[in-house]
C-alpha cells in the first residue's frame, strides 16, 4: 500500500534516533526557548496590546497587502521601525522563514551567484533552492575563502548570505569584513539577524545597526527576543522595499500578518530601546554562565546560545532527559538541524535566569557529561 512507505520512513527515523514528536513545553526552568529577554510575557507589552485590541477590534488582515491587507497602520509601523533602526525603510513578512524565502528568492536569477556560509540554517537553504541562481558555499566565517570565491566568480551579480549570530553554534559573523568584501566586489550582503535582534548590537537592535552600507539587507525576526511572531526586512537602498513588494513571492502571495502582531513588534522594540535593563541583564547572565562553564572545562560561545556538542543523537537525548528530570528544560538538537555526528544540547540564556538556576545547570552538565553513555 502507498501509506506503507510513509510508515517505513518514520521507522527509519526512529531507528536513527531522529524521530520527533510534539510535546507540551514547560514544567521546569526554560533553557531551550528563544525568548531571550522574556518579552513574550512582559506585562507592559501585554497592557499595551489589550488597549490596542479595544481601540482596534479587527483581528485579521483579511488579505494580502496587495489586495485588502494593507492599511495606514502597516505603513506607519514600518516607518516607525525604520526610524528606530536607522534605515531607509522596512517591510513586514509573516515569519522569518517567509522573509528569508522572499528576500533570497527575489534576488536570484540566472546571472546571480549566492555565496553562503556553510552553517546557514534551513530557511536560508530553502531560499536558495527556490531562487533561480547559482550557489557557492564558503567555509564557516572564513573570509579568505569567501574572497577567493568572489574573486573567481564570473557572474554579473553576487549575493553574500550569512547569519549574524549563528543559531546552532552561538558565534558571530565578522560583519565588518563581510561589509568590506561586499563593497569591494559590488555584492549584496544579506544578513539574517534572527538571533541577534534584541540580544546584540547597540540597544539590542542587532549587529547590523551600526552599518549604513547600501549593500546590506538585514532580516529581523519578531518571534525570538522580541517575543512575538513575524519578521521585518531592513532596506538601506531607497528602492529595495519597492523591489521586494514587487518580487518577493512569499510577500505577494500570502495574507498579511494580523495587526495585533505588528503592534506587538512595535511595542517590543520600544520596550528594549527605552529599557536597556533587559539587555544589560542578559549580558550579565552570559558573563556569569561563562565563568561557571570555565570552572568545569566546558567551552562557551560568549553569546546567549550555548552548544554542548556530544556527538551521537542517542547521547544528546539521554542528556536532555536527564536534565529534564532535574527540572532543567534543554533540547537535544539532532540531524538534520545539525550535521550527523554533531548532535548537541542547545542551551539558551535569558535575562531572567537567576544565579541559582545557572549554577544548577552547570552542576547538572558536569555530572551528565560523565554519566551519560557515549
Amino acid at each position: 500500500m502507498e501509506t506503507d512507505r510513509y510508515q517505513q520512513s518514520l521507522n527509519e527515523l526512529s531507528q536513527r534516533e531522529h524521530l520527533r514528536r510534539l510535546e507540551p513545553f514547560g514544567g521546569g526552568v526554560d533553557f531551550a526557548s528563544n525568548d531571550y529577554l522574556r518579552l513574550s510575557c512582559n506585562p507592559t507589552i501585554r497592557e499595551k496590546l489589550l488597549e490596542f485590541l479595544i481601540e482596534n477590534p479587527q483581528l485579521g488582515a483579511t488579505g494580502s497587502r496587495h489586495i485588502s491587507g494593507n492599511s495606514e497602520f502597516f505603513d506607519e509601523s514600518e516607518a516607525f521601525i525604520a526610524k528606530t533602526l536607522g534605515v531607509h525603510s522596512t517591510l513586514f513578512f509573516g515569519s522569518g522563514y517567509l522573509a528569508n524565502l522572499g528576500v533570497i528568492g527575489s534576488l536570484g536569477g540566472p546571472d546571480t551567484t549566492f555565496f553562503s556560509d556553510e552553517r546557514n540554517h534551513a530557511s536560508l537553504i530553502d531560499g536558495f533552492r527556490l531562487a533561480k541562481g547559482h550557489l557557492t558555499i564558503f567555509s564557516h566565517n572564513d573570509m579568505e575563502h569567501l574572497e577567493a570565491l568572489l574573486k573567481g566568480s564570473q557572474c554579473k551579480h553576487r549575493v553574500i548570505v550569512t547569519e549574524s549570530l549563528f543559531s546552532m553554534d552561538g558565534d558571530q559573523a565578522p560583519l565588518a569584513d563581510l561589509c568590506g568584501l561586499a563593497r569591494e566586489y559590488g555584492a549584496t550582503l544579506v544578513l539574517d539577524e534572527a538571533h541577534a535582534t534584541g540580544t546584540l548590537g547597540s540597544q539590542g537592535l542587532g549587529l547590523s545597526h551600526e552599518y549604513s552600507s547600501e549593500h546590506l539587507i538585514s532580516i529581523h525576526t519578531c518571534g525570538k527576543a522580541l517575543g512575538g511572531y513575524g519578521a521585518f526586512v531592513c532596506c538601506r537602498r531607497s528602492h529595495m522595499r519597492e523591489f521586494l513588494i514587487n518580487r518577493a513571492r512569499s510577500f505577494i502571495f500570502t495574507t498579511a500578518p494580523p495587526p495585533l502582531l505588528i503592534a506587538q513588534a512595535r511595542f517590543a522594540l520600544d520596550e528594549i530601546t527605552s529599557n536597556p535593563i533587559h539587555l544589560r541583564n542578559l549580558h550579565d547572565r552570559i558573563e556569569r554562565s561563562q565563568r561557571l562553564f570555565e570552572g568545569i572545562g566546558l567551552p562557551h560561545s560568549g553569546s546567549a546560545i550555548l552548544p554542548v556538542i556530544v556527538g551521537s543523537s542517542k547521547r544528546a537525548l539521554v542528556l536532555a532527559e536527564s536534565l529534564r528530570s532535574q527540572g532543567l528544560l534543554v533540547k537535544a538538537i539532532r540531524y538534520p538541524s545539525v550535521p550527523e555526528g554533531a548532535a548537541r544540547l542547545r542551551i539558551t540564556l535569558s535575562s531572567a535566569h537567576t544565579d541559582e538556576e545557572l549554577q544548577a545547570l552547570t552542576w547538572a552538565l558536569e555530572k551528565g557529561q560523565l554519566d551519560a553513555p557515549r
